[in-house]
């Protein structure tokens, strides 16, 4: 079965509106004219067309973030920060994750993030190996 959204519910009512030739109102007493019905078919079918439209700009439009996503975008920031100025202390050392983690007391998952933010914005760079080491990028 498929999902029943708004516009093909609308676009079913619209359907079903045109082909059955007499329509009653909504308590189903007095039969509605042939332009009243017409009214509806047209409300319905502006109400179809604002729906597409709707559904269609939701997927370009740029969402505002929440207060809650911006505190944790600069709480972020503000780890990578003092990561990259831990590590600048020590340019020629190369650093685990873990023992970054560690030394800046967050999770381990948490620090591989960081670390692949500073390595994509060009501070840090990432040494392959059996254990991938960081250091600060042009020592």
């Amino acid at each position: 079965m498929t999902k029943i959204t708004n516009a093909i519910a609308l676009s079913i009512a619209i359907e079903n509106l045109a082909d059955v030739p007499t329509l009653n109102d909504a308590q189903g007493l007095n039969q509605i004219s042939e332009e009243e019905k017409n009214a509806v078919i047209e409300r319905l079918t502006a109400m179809f067309n604002s729906t597409v439209k709707r559904a269609e700009t939701a997927k370009t439009r740029e969402r505002k973030l929440t207060p809650k996503e911006i505190a944790a975008q600069n709480e972020r920031k503000e780890l990578a920060d003092a990561t990259f100025n831990r590590m600048v202390e020590r340019p020629d050392f190369l650093y685990e994750c873990k023992g970054l983690a560690d030394i800046m007391e967050v999770s381990t998952p948490r620090m591989a993030r960081i670390l692949a933010d500073l390595v994509e914005q060009g501070k840090v760079e990432r040494i392959e190996g059996k254990k991938p080491n960081f250091k600060v990028k042009g020592e």
